[in-house]
């Protein structure tokens, strides 16, 4: 099942305070890897059991410059209350490094709270394979999915050297990690800045979304307003990039 990505309001105040080409390219590169999943899930028969998010689980995915803007804009147009565990983060070294993303949500039904617009190693989990060392692609699946008759089938024509791995020719395909990378490398608007966890890099990017909105619209900033912190859709994006 391919899940629709988010849509966002971009009036001339938005617009000009985030990199409207950077987030196109990412949404392109979420569009086409879940294209690639639902592909994927029908050849396999392969699907997380219902309600796992053991993937989620103490667990926070470090995230490039424009996975963490693609989450800012989505928090503080879809959920500005959400926007309070980042805000309540500030200055505290040891939560914005913890083993617990702040958008993990026992209670719904993927164990996040935004599932639409996660970042590229939560969409890739469990259906992504990868080149060894000799270039052969490889894929194995998570030990918390059930093994479908289908893949079952897989493991008897490509087998590899994992119990639960294949390594198939180029007739079966599935999304590769590397690529997929690569490509969200691509789309970011800081390429040669490290990756960041994501709780210190959605933080930066609302803090630095509210403010050029401030000045786009010509409120008066307050001292607190003017700090950045410094920390160790369907259709959803058209226009130019005016940031």
């Amino acid at each position: 099942m391919v899940h629709p990505l988010v849509s966002f309001d971009l009036s001339p105040e938005w617009a000009k305070a985030v990199h409207i080409e950077n987030l196109q390219a990412l949404e392109e590169v979420y569009r086409d890897l879940d294209c690639d999943i639902a592909d994927w899930q029908r050849t396999s028969d392969l699907a997380c059991p219902t309600g796992c998010g053991h993937c989620c689980t103490r667990f926070t995915p470090d995230i490039t410059a424009v996975e963490a803007e693609y989450l800012a804009v989505f928090l503080l147009q879809h959920y500005p209350e959400k926007t309070d565990k980042f805000d309540g983060l500030e200055g505290s070294s040891s939560k914005l490094s913890s083993e617990e993303c702040p958008l993990f949500d026992p209670d719904s039904a993927f164990h996040c709270s935004v599932y639409a617009a996660r970042p590229l190693v939560c969409r890739l989990f469990a259906f992504s394979g990868f080149r060894d060392k000799s270039g052969h692609r490889r894929f194995a699946p998570c030990r918390q999915m059930p093994v479908s008759d289908e893949y079952s089938a897989l493991q008897k024509q490509f087998p590899s050297s994992g119990s639960r791995e294949i390594a198939p020719d180029d007739s079966i395909t599935f999304p590769l990690l590397g690529v997929f990378g690569s490509r969200v490398e691509a789309a970011d608007f800081e390429p040669s800045a490290e990756r960041e966890l994501l709780p210190s890099a959605v933080l930066r990017a609302v803090s630095r979304i509210r403010l050029k909105r401030q000045l786009a619209s010509g409120q008066e900033l307050s001292g607190s307003d003017t700090s950045i912190p410094e920390t160790p859709v369907d259709g959803g994006f058209s226009g130019r990039d005016t940031a």
